[in-house]
């Protein structure tokens, strides 16, 4: 195994771990989006009932379905991942020399590694804040309670 064949192994076998970084992303972020909107909805169904918590639970409730739409919106639409091959009319360029095609294409990989890390690193920062204001949840619950009592 020569020096370029190596080089295009260790790419290809990088962005297929982002690739498995981003499915296993999407199900946290589905796990996640679940509990949410359970919540939401407990609290909803709370809501309808007549009791001194009323509000809270109604705030509650919009607190969640909003966590929710950014969980939604920010993490789970889907957006063009790079693909880990190129396409093969993309690579049977005939006109130039194979090696030239080679570390044209490494470059390209490597472009595509770039992008999957960035789409990865937004999405990660995406879910975790949503982690963190699904946490203040009580917080939020206990100050409508407080406002409105």
């Amino acid at each position: 195994m020569d020096r370029l064949d190596w080089v295009e192994r260790a790419a290809i076998e990088n962005l297929k771990e982002h690739a498995q970084n981003s499915d296993l992303l999407r199900k946290e972020v589905v796990t996640l989006l679940t509990l949410v909107l359970s919540g939401a909805g407990a609290a909803l169904y709370f809501a309808a009932k007549e009791t001194n918590l009323t509000e809270a639970a109604v705030v509650v409730s919009l607190w969640l379905f909003s966590i929710a739409l950014l969980l939604s919106f920010n993490c789970l639409m889907f957006a063009t991942f790079p693909a880990i091959w190129n396409e093969p009319k993309q690579l049977n360029q005939k006109q130039y020399d194979f090696e030239e095609v080679r570390e044209e294409e490494l470059l390209n990989i490597q472009e595509r590694i770039e992008l999957a890390s960035d789409l990865n690193a937004k999405k990660s920062d995406w879910l975790n804040n949503c982690i963190f204001l699904a946490c203040l949840t009580p917080g939020v619950a206990l100050l409508t309670w407080f406002l409105f009592r």
